[in-house]
């Protein structure tokens, strides 16, 4: 539905309108999955929601109430960039540090993109890990957090996963 929405509104030149669509149908199938019993990670469903919103036209970018003031790092279309020189700058927040949040407005500004980075990062280099990881969230008898997640599905913890995420960004966005 949302890909026909937006198929739709570009040919009528409405990109604002379907980023806005797009992101808040990405908001939708991240909560929805497993029929709303549990929680998803401010990191996780936010970066999912900019991911796909980005993918379809990076200059129109959507910021949901909940996610509080655009961070000024994200008012341009080249995240990239900003998260590159977050990271080379050493003002990355270590993941560990907030992915556990539940809440987008519990994320700083610097959060939010790197939150989209993450997931950029997790689904372009190692997309059956991203899945596995999403769906260890829904095993209800455990009830994992972030961490146990990660683990589950990349062999490292949320820390190591920082690091090759840093790595990764100062290689691949240096490119940009």
């Amino acid at each position: 539905t949302s890909e026909s929405q937006v198929a739709a509104n570009d040919g009528n030149g409405d990109r604002v309108f379907s980023n806005h669509v797009t992101h808040n149908v990405a908001h939708l199938l991240a909560d929805g999955y497993q029929n709303y019993y549990r929680e998803t990670w401010a990191w996780l469903e936010e970066g999912i929601a900019h991911y796909y919103e980005r993918r379809e036209n990076p200059r129109f970018n959507t910021f949901c109430w909940a996610e509080g003031k655009k961070p000024a790092d994200f008012q341009k279309e080249d995240w990239e960039s900003a998260v590159h020189n977050l990271v080379r700058r050493g003002k990355d927040t270590p993941f560990q540090q907030w992915c556990e949040k539940l809440l987008p407005g519990e994320l700083t500004g610097a959060e939010q993109g790197m939150c989209w980075s993450m997931v950029q990062y997790m689904i372009e280099t190692e997309p059956i890990r991203f899945t596995k990881m999403f769906q260890k969230q829904n095993d209800f008898k455990e009830k994992p957090d972030a961490a146990t997640c990660i683990e589950f599905a990349f062999g490292a913890a949320p820390s190591v996963l920082h690091t090759r995420w840093r790595e990764w960004v100062l290689e691949h966005y240096a490119k940009k």
